[in-house]
């Protein structure tokens, strides 16, 4: 009897660790997705920087256990980060380099529906563009994760963004702390000059996750 006990303790130890978030970022979009589907937040997973797919892929297992049936939307250059001196480097030109075709062959060996991925290569100041968010329009975000790095890459984003964002939206910056917390670097200067320039958008601190990020969750406000 008392053998059995352990067995069955062993055994649900076992599914528990077999089902932890591997790393801080798989937890970060755990917690997310489980947050949206609390919040009743109805939208689409937009990932800015997505190099070999770890994320998604992670986006994708939670938007399963959420039972949440959303599009995936994968915006790279697919040629790594672009030349700039802020990067130096730490982040020099060409960094982070995956194909898209390698990209979406990760995502399919880890099980991933990839008719729900939309993949928008380029660099951000050429690819984020009216047109696109036209085409897009139809389309809100529930979930939006921010790895680009640089400032100068973080900037089109954050205004390209907009007309997606939603009450409730939650923005994970994975590169917020990477330099340290300078107020005048990366994706801490793009958010904070992005907000000045958007009074109708207002971020909630939420969660920090591993050594660099931070998540926010939005707030739309209307201008008077």
């Amino acid at each position: 009897m008392f053998i059995e006990k352990v067995k069955s303790i062993v055994w649900a130890l076992i599914k528990i660790l077999a089902n932890a978030p591997k790393n801080k970022k798989d937890e970060m979009l755990r917690i997310a997705f489980s947050a949206i589907s609390s919040w009743r937040i109805d939208g689409d997973y937009f990932e800015f920087g997505v190099y070999e797919g770890r994320a998604m892929i992670a986006a994708w297992k939670n938007s399963l256990r959420s039972k949440r049936k959303i599009r995936f939307f994968a915006f790279d250059s697919f040629e790594g980060l672009p030349s700039s001196e802020e990067g130096g480097n730490k982040f020099p030109k060409g960094k982070y380099t995956c194909s898209k075709n390698s990209f979406l062959k990760n995502l399919s060996k880890a099980g991933v529906d990839t008719s729900l991925v939309t993949c928008i290569s380029g660099f951000y100041d050429k690819s984020l563009t009216l047109t696109l968010q036209n085409k897009l329009s139809n389309h809100k975000a529930a979930i939006i994760w921010v790895d680009c790095d640089l400032y100068i890459s973080t900037v089109p984003v954050l205004q390209f963004i907009v007309p997606f964002l939603q009450q409730g939206t939650i923005i994970c910056f994975d590169d917020w702390f990477s330099y340290g917390g300078d107020q005048m670097k990366g994706e801490i200067r793009a958010t904070r000059e992005w907000l000045e320039k958007t009074p109708q958008v207002k971020l909630i601190h939420y969660r920090d996750f591993g050594i660099s990020g931070r998540s926010f969750i939005v707030q739309m406000e209307k201008i008077k």
